[in-house]
Parts: C-alpha cells; sequence; structure tokens
C-alpha cells in the first residue's frame, strides 16, 4: 500500500512558524546572561547562578602538527549538558561546518551557533 503524501506546506504558515519561533527563543535569553560552558557541571552552575540559556563550547586542544585545534563539542558532551539542565541550550560549531551543526541539531541542542573564533590558531606564517 503505498504511503499517503504529506500535505502541501502553505509558505505563508511556515514563514510564520519560523518568526514565531524565533521570537519566543528571544524572550527566553532576554535580561539575562547566556554562559558558554564546557561540560555538564558548569551547565548546573550557570542555571544556579541564573543564567538564560548555555553556548556549549569546547576547549581548545593541541593538534597533531602542534597547531591549536578547535572544533565543535562530542555529541556525549552535549547529550550530558542536555540532559543536566533545563536552559535553552545553543551548540557551537565551526562556521561553514554543515556536518557539526547537523550533529548538534541532532542531540537536541535549540540553536546553532557559527563562531569564526572556532578556526585553527597560531597558525605558521
Amino acid at each position: 500500500m503505498p504511503e499517503p503524501k504529506p500535505a502541501p506546506v502553505d509558505p505563508k504558515v511556515a514563514l510564520q512558524k519560523l518568526v514565531n519561533t524565533k521570537a519566543f527563543m528571544t524572550s527566553l535569553f532576554k535580561g539575562g546572561v547566556i554562559f558558554v560552558v564546557h561540560d555538564s557541571d558548569q551547565a548546573k552552575l550557570a542555571e544556579k547562578l541564573g543564567g538564560r540559556g548555555l553556548i556549549i563550547g569546547n576547549a581548545m586542544r593541541k593538534g597533531i602538527d602542534h597547531e591549536h585545534v578547535v572544533s565543535a563539542a562530542g555529541p556525549a558532551v552535549v547529550r550530558d549538558i542536555l540532559s543536566s539542565v533545563l536552559l535553552p541550550i545553543i551548540g557551537r560549531v565551526r562556521v561553514g561546518h554543515t556536518t557539526e551543526a547537523q550533529i548538534m541539531e541532532a542531540c537536541g541542542c535549540d540553536g546553532v551557533d557559527e563562531h569564526e573564533g572556532m578556526a585553527t590558531t597560531g597558525a605558521k606564517t
């Protein structure tokens, strides 16, 4: 038996839902601090201190060529933070790394932040 076709989506309705979602997310952060955290202990502390939201960053680590490499936090860290607090959570990824953004989205982050500071630093000139 063939699957039923999904109902057509009205572009105006879809746009209004997107605008409503963005307005709601913005209202959650209004008048408060958004903390950058690296683990669930920091996330719990941020929530206890009255934070309005969290950005999940990843600590800098040295690569094989001894340059500093920063990438998005791993899925295990993201899920651990998500399960430990009730705040809205934004996953931080490198600019243009859509796979990292998709992983953050799949883990359940409320938003994704492309951050240009998350790139190879200390490059040889």
